[in-house]
């Protein structure tokens, strides 16, 4: 298991600072009612960041670790974050990747199922398993 923490205060408005490992990120939305312009993206555009980049991450790492050189792959993720109709967030996601470059269809099938296997931001986010607890703590 990865242990990782975060540490996360508001800069003002909606906006806030957050601290994982080391690295600092920045998250906004804006206002309702408000001419208010976002500094950032949204949490919900942090999730997608981090589904893309583990996918991209992968693709790139097999390429790298086959010394598949003169081949490149970019990313394109479109997403429908909604609800369902017993009201329940969802999540609708198309990623597109995108490899230029000259593979055997043997490479194009590894790859495949190396990314499709191998991302734990998609497996977090399709498991039924998470738990997340919220402790509060009023001074």
């Amino acid at each position: 298991m990865t242990k990782m923490h975060v540490q996360a205060e508001v800069l003002e408005n909606l906006h806030l600072k957050l601290s994982v490992d080391g690295h600092d990120y920045e998250l906004d939305h804006d206002l309702p009612d408000s001419d208010y312009q976002p500094q950032a993206t949204s949490p919900a555009g942090a999730l997608l960041i981090g589904l893309a980049g583990c996918k991209l991450m992968l693709a790139q790492s097999y390429l790298r670790s086959r010394k598949l050189e003169g081949v490149t792959v970019s990313l394109d993720l479109e997403a429908n974050l909604g609800r369902d109709d017993q009201k329940h967030r969802n999540l609708q996601a198309d990623v597109k990747l995108n490899i230029d470059g000259d593979l055997t269809d043997k490479q194009r099938k590894n790859l495949q199922r190396y990314v499709d296997s191998q991302c734990a931001v998609e497996q977090i986010i399709l498991s039924d398993s998470n738990r997340i607890q919220t402790h509060y703590q009023f001074n």
